[in-house]
């Protein structure tokens, strides 16, 4: 019985579920992108991407639809502060970018290539059979089935799909916490690469004439 909604199922609308549904459609592949979420969030705690990001868009033709793109000259890791600028063209990656406007972008790409985006649709269950799967959704119309040869898991850290698969996450409880605040009205020194502070670090990205994301 080959009766497939689609050949891959991934759960999730984010930046990584759409850039997959968007590739599997380059290739031929039928796909369905399931997401929680009635509508995108608005929320963005992103505000930009990766410079190997800028290049893997471009090779998609992606960046002219994000309009005039601004780069970080500088950056950090674990605090110790970095300057790409001293390889020609060389920058963290793309700034001032609210990860919203990245699944725009991506969300009309995948649909543009045929992929089929469904929102509210809450995946609750999984049945695995030896050449599909199953997947179990929750949607305003009701519980849904919908099969296909493969399913991916692109929901997020708690991914549902991984626990239903029974994958195990080991790792370590976190050490350090962070807090994002969008201020506007003032105007504050950009930090990019942080600066330490008594307990801990500050960074400070512009996100216009007059608002930070501190």
């Amino acid at each position: 019985m080959n009766d497939f909604d689609a050949d891959v199922i991934v759960v999730g609308a984010g930046p990584t579920g759409l850039m997959l549904a968007g590739e599997l459609r380059l290739n031929g592949v039928s796909v369905t992108v399931l997401d929680k979420l009635s509508e995108p969030m608005r929320q963005s705690r992103a505000l930009g991407f990766s410079a190997r990001t800028i290049e893997e868009f471009a090779q998609r033709g992606l960046m002219a639809r994000f309009g005039e793109v601004g780069v970080i000259p500088v950056g950090h890791f674990g605090g110790v502060g970095l300057d790409y600028r001293v390889i020609e063209g060389g920058s963290y990656g793309a700034r001032g970018i609210p990860q919203a406007r990245t699944e725009a972008v991506l969300g009309d790409w995948a649909r543009e290539l045929g992929a089929e985006v469904r929102r509210g649709a809450e995946v609750t269950g999984l049945d695995t059979a030896e050449d599909a799967v199953t997947v179990h959704a929750r949607t305003p119309d009701g519980d849904v089935r919908l099969r296909a040869r493969y399913v991916v898991g692109c929901d997020g850290a708690r991914s549902t799909v991984r626990t239903l698969a029974g994958i195990d996450f080991p790792g370590t409880e976190p050490t350090i916490e962070l807090r994002f605040a969008d201020v506007a009205g003032i105007q504050l020194r950009p930090r990019f690469s942080g600066e330490r502070v008594a307990d801990g670090m500050v960074m400070v990205m512009p996100l216009g004439p007059d608002r930070s994301r501190v």
